[in-house]
């Protein structure tokens, strides 16, 4: 079976999706989790970086061409930190100085990509950093 085929399977509409994981073992289950875990926290950070990309020259308009954001982590509910979409820092760091601006991102898409990684890829308090790069390619 092509990954494309186990896909299709999970993803059919007729697919008893839970009557098919409680045949499986705690150990297959506990691999299938870390490798659902690792995917999801890989599509997130692509999401991330796909809104910054397309939300920065908008929110900068006076930089050049942004090449990397800078999310900061606050202290939120519960005293956990998790990552904001406010204050971000942007930069272009393709020339000799390095314009930069701290801009409030306000997108919902965006704003969902950092409270997933903020369960999946938790910051270790507030105050820790999420660099985003925009000119490499997206994972």
């Amino acid at each position: 079976m092509t990954p494309h085929d186990l896909a299709r399977l999970l993803t059919a509409p007729d697919t008893d999706l839970r009557a098919a994981l409680e045949l499986l073992d705690v150990r297959a289950l506990s691999a299938l989790k870390t490798g659902v875990d690792t995917v999801t926290e890989q599509a997130w950070r692509r999401t991330l970086t796909e809104r910054l990309r397309s939300l920065a020259p908008v929110a900068a308009p006076d930089l050049p061409s942004v090449t990397f954001g800078l999310f900061a982590a606050v202290e939120g509910p519960g005293g956990r930190a998790q990552w904001t979409p406010k204050g971000v820092f942007v930069a272009a760091d393709n020339g000799p100085q390095v314009p930069s601006r701290s801009v409030d991102l306000d997108d919902a898409e965006l704003t969902a990509a950092l409270a997933a990684l903020s369960v999946l890829a938790p910051p270790l308090d507030d105050g820790s950093e999420l660099y985003v790069r925009l000119d490499a390619p997206s994972e």
